[in-house]
């Protein structure tokens, strides 16, 4: 009899364990929108030329399972930590601060330690020594597409720059401590904040926009969900327009097959799972509908071009 009740405790707890574990990776394809014009405006014959330099500061290698809904539980992904400059005849612009000559120390320092083996990564260099070695020009300011540790580590390199976020972050920064926010990263006094407000201009389907030299070649826009202030920023030129997503998904399949994060992975580190899953969606329709667009999250390194 007791042999039978153990026998029982055993299959029910292996249940349990399978459809948790079929739970972390079951396709999960979002609603489609329909009926949504989300047709990018023109770019202007008269918008200024940039060029965009990739910066590859660090990388982790993880299951591809794990970066979106339905990823495959075979294949890995490698995920970049990095940052973008963006060459501009007004000054360059630097998207992110990406992995810094601290890195590891503020990790140490601020990552909770039963986070630790989940945010563990590979650091390849830091931003601002990556830009000197490539023979370019610094920035002459920082977009931030959100605050988290490893978008806001490089920061503090850069002396005396502005850090451009909107109020929304801003105020995240302010009210949020660890893991999502770094003390040893936004408290430090080396750089400054500048936040700006968007304006009741449309660009596309957004119906505000912040135009950072008002010429149409860099232009933020909102995507709020995976932080409170989290934006999009296109970047223009008569070759090429690229859309960076930040953190609104990690993986480029995510948006082609519309798919949210692996649900552990959103839980973690999502401030608002349906915001980020609407976004989703959106950047779906805008892809579909705009097929010369770039776009790139963040951390997807195939998807840096």
């Amino acid at each position: 009899m007791i042999f039978k009740f153990f026998k029982y405790i055993i299959s029910f707890v292996f249940i349990l364990i399978l459809a948790f574990i079929i739970s972390l990776y079951w396709p999960r394809t979002l609603a489609k929108l329909e009926g949504v014009n989300t047709v990018l405006p023109i770019i202007q014959a008269n918008t200024p030329a940039t060029k965009v330099h990739f910066i590859k500061t660090g990388e982790v290698t993880t299951l591809d399972a794990f970066t979106y809904a339905g990823g495959s539980l075979i294949k890995t992904k490698t995920l970049a930590h990095g940052a973008m400059l963006i060459e501009h005849p007004k000054g360059n612009v630097l998207i992110d601060g990406g992995l810094g000559v601290n890195a590891s120390a503020q990790f140490e320092a601020d990552m909770p330690g039963h986070m630790k083996p989940l945010m563990e990564f590979t650091q390849l260099t830091d931003t601002k020594s990556a830009i000197e070695k490539k023979g370019l020009t610094l920035p002459e300011k920082i977009i931030l597409t959100h605050a988290h540790w490893d978008h806001a580590s490089g920061l503090e390199d850069f002396i005396n720059i502005d850090v451009l976020v909107n109020a929304k972050e801003k105020h995240y920064i302010d009210t949020h401590g660890v893991p999502d926010i770094f003390p040893s990263q936004v408290l430090n006094k080396s750089f400054n904040w500048a936040v700006f407000e968007f304006e009741n201009v449309p660009y596309g389907i957004f119906d505000k926009s912040y135009d950072v030299y008002n010429d149409g070649s860099i232009v933020v826009v909102p995507l709020s969900g995976h932080t409170p202030g989290s934006v999009g920023i296109f970047v223009n030129n008569k070759h090429a327009r690229r859309f960076f997503i930040g953190d609104a998904v990690w993986n480029l399949n995510a948006i082609e097959k519309r798919r949210p994060k692996m649900w552990v992975s959103g839980l973690l580190t999502d401030n608002h799972s349906k915001n980020t899953i609407d976004q989703i969606s959106l950047l779906h329709e805008i892809k579909i509908q705009n097929p010369d667009l770039i776009m790139i999250p963040a951390h997807d390194f195939e998807s840096w071009k």
